[in-house]
C-alpha cells in the first residue's frame, strides 16, 4: 500500500503591511480658523464660549430662523396696540356670539365669582365692550387693536370653561352653550379650556397684562376642579411670575393731590385693582402649597 504523504506545506505569509486609517473630519471648522483665542481659567485650562463652536453656532442660526420657534405671531404696531395674526382670528372665531358671551359673563359674576374672586366686573365689562366693537368692525382685522384684547379672548374662553363646571342644565345659558346635560357640559368645558391654552401659548407672556394673571387663576381653578392639584399650583405660579413682571407686588407711586381729576381717579382705582389681584394670587399660591404639603 502506498502511503500518501499529507504533510501540509505552509507558506509563511508575508508580514502584513500596517494600515493607517485616515478619518476625515466632519467638523465645520475650516483650516483657517479665525475663532477668538481661548480664555484662560484659574485652574490653567482654557474655555471658549458655547456659541464659539461653529457647529452650535450654525444650529443656533438654524433655530432662530425656524418659524416653529417663533412663539409670538404678533406684529407690534404701537406700545399699546398689536396686529394679531390670522391664526389668532381663527381661534377667536370659536367664541360664541357676543350676546351669548354677555350672558355668560353675567352668569359668572352672579353665581360663580364669589367662589374665587377672580376678575372685576367693571373692567371685564369694559373689555367686553371693546371686543364687541372689534367684532362688529371688519376693518379691525387689518388695523392694530389694544394689546390686552387678545389676552381677554383667552380669558373669555377660560371663563366659559369654568362656568360650565358649575352650570345647571335648566339655565338658558346652558342651552345657548350646548351644555344641556353633564356630559355635554364637561365636553364643551374641555374644548374651551384647550382653546384658551392654545391661545396663551401663541400669545406668549412677554407682553402680558393684568388680564393674564386673572386667566392663570381661572385656569388653576379649572384644573383643581378636575382633580389636577399639582398642575393647578403650577398655573398659580405662572400667575405669580406674571404679576411680578407687572410690578403688582410693589406699591405704586401716585400723586394724591390730583385725585379730583377723573383720569387720575380712574388710575387710582386701577392700581387698587392691581393690589387686589396681587393679594389674591399670593394667597392662592400659599394656600395651595399648604394643601399640597409643600412649602411656598
Amino acid at each position: 500500500m502506498t502511503n500518501c504523504d499529507y504533510s501540509i506545506v505552509s507558506d509563511t505569509p508575508s508580514r502584513p503591511q500596517s494600515t493607517v486609517l485616515q478619518f476625515k473630519s466632519h467638523s465645520p471648522v475650516s483650516a483657517e480658523d479665525n475663532s477668538p483665542p481661548l480664555e484662560s481659567t484659574p485652574d490653567g485650562t482654557a474655555l471658549s464660549s458655547f456659541y464659539d463652536v461653529h457647529a452650535f453656532t450654525d444650529l443656533k442660526k438654524l433655530l432662530e430662523t425656524d418659524e416653529v420657534f417663533q412663539v409670538s405671531e404678533f406684529v407690534q404696531e404701537t406700545p399699546n396696540q398689536i396686529k394679531p395674526s390670522s391664526k389668532f382670528w381663527v381661534l377667536a372665531a370659536q367664541l360664541p356670539d357676543p350676546h351669548i358671551i354677555t350672558k355668560a359673563f353675567n352668569y359668572y359674576f352672579d353665581e360663580v365669582h364669589w367662589r374665587y374672586n377672580v376678575g372685576q366686573r367693571y373692567y371685564m365689562n369694559k373689555q367686553l365692550d371693546d371686543w364687541k366693537a372689534v367684532v362688529q368692525s371688519p376693518a379691525s382685522q387689518q388695523i392694530g387693536i389694544d394689546k390686552n384684547l387678545p389676552y381677554f379672548v383667552a380669558f373669555s374662553f377660560q371663563l366659559l370653561a369654568v362656568i360650565l363646571q358649575y352650570m345647571r342644565p335648566d339655565r338658558e345659558i346652558a342651552r345657548l352653550l350646548d351644555a344641556t346635560n353633564s356630559r355635554s357640559a364637561a365636553h364643551m368645558s374641555r374644548r374651551y379650556n384647550d382653546t384658551a391654552s392654545e391661545l396663551m401659548l401663541m400669545l406668549g407672556r412677554h407682553n402680558g397684562t393684568i388680564t393674564v394673571v386673572d386667566y392663570d387663576l381661572l385656569r388653576a381653578s379649572w384644573l383643581k376642579n378636575n382633580g389636577r392639584g399639582i398642575e393647578s399650583w403650577y398655573a398659580i405660579s405662572d400667575g405669580v411670575r406674571q404679576a411680578q413682571q407687572l410690578n403688582l407686588h410693589r406699591e405704586p407711586s401716585f400723586a394724591q393731590s390730583n385725585l379730583e381729576s377723573s383720569k387720575n381717579l380712574e388710575q387710582f382705582w386701577f392700581q387698587e385693582y392691581g393690589r387686589r389681584v396681587w393679594i389674591n394670587v399670593f394667597c392662592w399660591d400659599s394656600g395651595t402649597a399648604m394643601n399640597l404639603g409643600v412649602r411656598a
